[in-house]
């Protein structure tokens, strides 16, 4: 979430203090709330007893569905937004600055702090079979492992990093269906919660804007398929990646300009335009997979 977001949550919890707040309804959305959370039924959410509650004070709003078998806690103050979502086993937070993003998952079995600011990602994992800690930074990624076998290891982080990405797909699902109406955010334009950074492990480590190309690398353990991708300078000139899967620890150079005369598709060369794409004074690559989510940015000089 970037610093106009913030702004937002400030002017909403402003707003809503200028006029009297009287709680109407307070309840009338459990059961979707607990459709989310349960996984189950409209007419079985109503056989499960269940505890809402909201709060509004002069620095936050904050709205709670819980049951015996999961709880949703959502807190919004001028400076950070805080969600929870904890059921039985499992527990998830994200919690939302306007410089930082933290998403945290616990289990029985593991834990998962993804941490993310403008400068650097830093992934932490740990189970009974050892821990990772993943430094992603400056196009660069250091990787520190203490265990017994990494490929355990990083199945498991594979594991969780997708039951994160649900967990924060159903406190998505429960925020549209019971807070944004609550507070009359427009709805064709409400604050989104932040997703988790990029799974990929994939850079683009240089620019050579004399011979025309960007080099990008993958850094992690599996092959991605790259069809859809694109790559843009600030320009907005974009390449859409072809059908091409980069294999790990391999990479790839997308050539543009003089050079792509010349240019012949291969397992390590793709081809975009004849045209200058790079500027000689500075420019800032991008790289997007096929869902628009950054995977990863370049800026030289």
């Amino acid at each position: 979430m970037n610093l106009t977001d913030i702004v937002i949550v400030g002017s909403i919890i402003t707003g809503l203090l200028t006029i009297p707040f009287l709680v109407t309804n307070s309840f009338g959305d459990y059961i979707s709330a607990g459709k989310t959370i349960l996984g189950v039924n409209e007419s079985d959410v109503t056989k499960i007893p269940a505890r809402t509650s909201k709060m509004l004070s002069a620095d936050r709003f904050e709205r709670t569905y819980e049951t015996a078998f999961g709880k949703f806690r959502f807190i919004m103050a001028p400076d950070n937004i805080f969600q929870e979502l904890s059921r039985p086993g499992t527990n998830v937070q994200v919690i939302t600055t306007s410089s930082q993003g933290i998403w945290k998952l616990t289990t029985h079995n593991y834990m998962l702090k993804i941490t993310e600011d403008p400068d650097r990602t830093i992934e932490e994992f740990s189970s009974a079979d050892g821990s990772i800690i993943r430094l992603k930074e400056k196009g660069g990624i250091n990787e520190t492992f203490e265990g017994f076998n990494p490929d355990i290891l990083l199945a498991q982080m594979e594991i969780a990093r997708t039951l994160l990405n649900d967990e924060v797909a159903k406190m998505e699902t429960i925020k549209l269906q019971t807070i944004i109406p609550e507070l009359g955010v427009n709805q064709s334009n409400p604050i989104q919660p932040p997703q988790p950074p990029s799974q990929y492990h994939i850079n683009i480590t240089s620019i050579n804007y004399t011979e025309e190309w960007v080099e990008i690398v993958n850094y992690g353990s599996s092959s991605v398929n790259m069809e859809n991708w694109t790559l843009s300078d600030t320009g907005n000139h974009i390449f859409t990646f072809p059908d091409f899967t980069l294999a790990p620890s391999n990479s790839v150079r997308v050539y543009s300009g003089n050079a792509y005369s010349s240019c012949t598709p291969s397992e390590t060369v793709l081809c975009w335009t004849s045209s200058q794409i790079w500027n000689n004074g500075g420019d800032t690559a991008t790289l997007k997979d096929n869902l628009g989510n950054t995977v990863s940015t370049y800026t030289y000089p």
